[in-house]
């Protein structure tokens, strides 16, 4: 053991470079952001990428890919997906199988293992992509100080650092809003960010809006069995689609 005395002075490598100016920094490491960085390593640019996720009111965070592949189109399409393999099995007979008198039941905790384990090698891959594309990634919340320099907390110590750039992409996203003046939403209700990685299966359902998530989110819940209720105050898909 003696040759580990003296670890606690060896300096830890940091993901970025504080004695540079980059070309170009990214915040947000969703698929714009990183798009963004890709190409612009390509054209020889120097460039830093930041990504951070707030966590939810229940303490939902994610990995590195942005809203489409932690909460949103992957998660979202692979619980339709569970939903039409049940569906299939009313064809059955049909197509000339006989089936039995089992009862299928879906468990909700296989099918969310499966896809969260699915969307965290998403992520193993796009951070090995960013160090492979030589793109220094942060994971840390970054502010502007002035025109040319971002502030940020990290490490174990949340220790302050400056980065400075030419230029700066912003490509942070957005996420689902609390609903003003209903406190209590805050501490009982969910939102997607929060659906996707759910531990308990979420049984009966009350769906809060009537945009594009609102509807995917009860089809793919009514499709695995459960009690859903919808409440929207206008015509349903009344912005963008």
């Amino acid at each position: 053991m003696g040759g580990l005395k003296g670890l606690k002075n060896v300096a830890v490598k940091l993901p970025f470079k504080t004695d540079k100016e980059y070309d170009v920094i990214v915040i947000g490491g969703g698929t714009g952001g990183i798009s963004f960085a890709s190409e612009a390593r390509a054209l020889g640019m120097s460039v830093a990428l930041f990504d951070y996720v707030s966590p939810t009111n229940h303490g939902s965070t994610w990995g590195l890919g942005g809203t489409c592949v932690n909460v949103g189109c992957i998660p979202k399409k692979l619980f339709h997906i569970g939903c039409q393999v049940h569906e299939t099995t009313h064809m059955l007979e049909s197509y000339g199988w006989k089936p039995s008198d089992t009862v299928l039941k879906h468990d909700w905790e296989i099918l969310r293992n499966n896809i969260q384990n699915h969307i965290k090698a998403i992520n193993f891959g796009y951070k090995s992509k960013m160090s492979e594309l030589e793109i220094d990634y942060v994971n840390a919340f970054a502010k502007f100080e002035n025109e040319k320099e971002v502030k940020f907390k990290f490490g174990k110590d949340d220790k302050e650092y400056t980065l400075k750039a030419k230029n700066f992409v912003i490509a942070a996203g957005n996420r689902p809003r609390d609903y003003p003046g209903i406190e209590s939403l805050k501490k009982y209700a969910i939102t997607s960010d929060d659906l996707f990685s759910l531990e308990e299966d979420p049984g009966k359902t009350l769906v809060i809006g009537g945009g594009y998530i609102a509807l995917e989110c009860a089809g793919f819940l009514i499709g695995l069995g459960k009690d859903v209720t919808m409440i929207n105050r206008s015509t349903f898909l009344r912005v963008m689609d």
